[in-house]
């Protein structure tokens, strides 16, 4: 959602038509405390502070100026703590998508304040649901990310203890900056996809719900034992015209010589049409899960995407 998270947190800090009081006393209604809540807040400062950051670092690069350790360390806080905002954004975004399908379907009234007001207290009951995916994506992407900028922990080899300084050898051995990359790009970033991929109805499941985490867990797998077909065929359908698109989009960028005008338009269609195909997903996702509930799935030979 970068950079649209940095518009989100400045209109979040200037509690844009109330949405941050709401939120605040959803989190302090259904949390119970004020970690949560001040957790979002340094996140959404983060998120802030990323731009400026980055923009000072580049500055660097560009002049051949050899960078701070001090700065890039930072700087891989700051990035991992404006990715948890913009995950949350995110998500909040989903939420109401999939509160507006809904309402289109139902032909249900609404005006965009109070659907947005009632997404973010629905994001209170995803809230739990959402810092799992933080912990992991915290783990397995940003973790290793920000080890790289911190090598004093690799030079205590040079300990007088000789077991410790083997251990820590063996350690800057194995964890070069390579690796860490490595392991995010194959081991990190493919473990999340997964993850997202099998507990995908978790999410509509606590916004329509607002069950606790294990009521909508035992939900979800009795939707897929119910659904498994048609899940399965959702699922198809969805990796089928996102890596059309991918494939498109490798065919374009190879096509075109690098800035001139098609490269430019393309690099402006894209985002479009992956976010149409995003959209089309989630709403036939909405449409699939409540006919489900409803009993509706099985008076149809095939589900309409």
């Amino acid at each position: 959602t970068f950079p649209f998270s940095v518009v989100a947190a400045l209109l979040f800090f200037f509690n844009w038509e109330k949405h941050h009081s709401v939120l605040r006393h959803a989190l302090l209604r259904r949390t119970g405390g004020m970690v949560v809540y001040g957790f979002v807040l340094v996140c959404a400062a983060a998120a802030l502070a990323k731009p400026f950051l980055f923009t000072e670092l580049f500055k660097n690069v560009a002049n051949s100026v050899p960078q701070p350790l001090i700065l890039l360390q930072w700087a891989s806080i700051v990035d991992w703590l404006s990715f948890l905002f913009e995950i949350m954004f995110g998500i909040g975004v989903q939420i109401y998508l999939i509160l507006m399908v809904y309402s289109w379907v139902r032909g249900l009234n609404f005006t965009t304040r109070h659907l947005m007001d009632f997404a973010i207290r629905r994001f209170s009951y995803v809230m739990k649901w959402t810092a799992l995916g933080l912990l992991l994506s915290s783990l397995f992407i940003n973790l290793p990310l920000i080890l790289v900028n911190f090598p004093v922990v690799l030079q205590a080899a040079q300990s007088e203890n000789l077991a410790l300084q083997k251990h820590f050898h063996s350690l800057a051995d194995y964890f070069g900056p390579e690796t860490f990359f490595h392991f995010v790009d194959y081991v990190g970033r493919p473990v999340m996809a997964g993850f997202f991929i099998l507990f995908s109805g978790m999410q509509i499941i606590l916004t329509f719900h607002s069950e606790s985490l294990v009521k909508a867990f035992k939900d979800y797998l009795h939707f897929l034992r119910k659904e498994a077909w048609s899940v399965a065929g959702w699922l198809f359908i969805a990796f089928f015209n996102f890596y059309i698109l991918a494939v498109l989009n490798g065919a374009m960028k190879e096509g075109f010589a690098e800035d001139n005008g098609p490269a430019i338009a393309w690099s402006l269609i894209y985002p479009l049409l992956n976010a149409f195909i995003g959209g089309w997903m989630l709403a036939s996702w909405v449409c699939l899960y409540k006919r489900s509930e409803t009993g509706r799935v099985r008076d149809e030979h095939w589900v309409k995407y």
